[in-house]
């Protein structure tokens, strides 16, 4: 703030992925992925607002398993996640017309290393496009909703189109 006076973009992107059964959830473990992906998404945007310019910009990243119900041992992570998307629609509203909020909602990006061939070869069947995606798409689709100036209170799925299966 001293340096420039007011905040103009924030890009919230923290996350927590943890595979766990049904069965093996724990408070400790619903409350991890409940801070990380939506209380502190909502204290960053109530903080940024305080801050930001007239016409600023807010960009959460939510996740395309929001909308999927394929991976019953992702339960904290969906759920905060489809939070989430509900989140930025709701600030969206709180905030305009002096602030946008948006969110993008990636497919896979980067599989991790260890990802079995054989899963990401199923995974990938049922995305349009046919492949994962690049940080490259993903960065697009941010500068996309910085620069678009009647567009807040939008999810963009930048997922290959695997959307379409929901």
């Amino acid at each position: 703030m001293r340096a420039f006076g007011a905040l103009d973009v924030v890009i919230s992107s923290a996350s927590v992925m943890e595979f766990q059964a049904f069965d093996s959830v724990t408070p400790e473990t619903w409350n991890k992925a409940s801070d990380i992906n939506l209380r502190a998404p909502f204290f960053l945007m109530q903080a940024a607002a305080r801050v930001m310019r007239a016409g600023g910009v807010v960009v959460q990243l939510s996740d395309h398993l929001a909308y999927e119900t394929l991976f019953p041992n992702l339960i904290p992570h969906q759920v905060t996640k489809a939070a989430l998307t509900q989140l930025v629609r709701t600030v969206a509203s709180a905030l305009a017309p002096r602030i946008r909020v948006n969110a993008v909602a990636p497919g896979l990006v980067m599989a991790p290393d260890d990802f079995p061939a054989e899963s990401l070869a199923r995974f990938l069947r049922d995305v349009p496009l046919g492949r994962s995606g690049t940080v490259d798409d993903l960065t697009q689709a941010i500068h996309y909703l910085v620069s678009a100036q009647y567009v807040t209170g939008s999810v963009v799925s930048v997922d290959g189109g695997r959307h379409l299966w929901r």
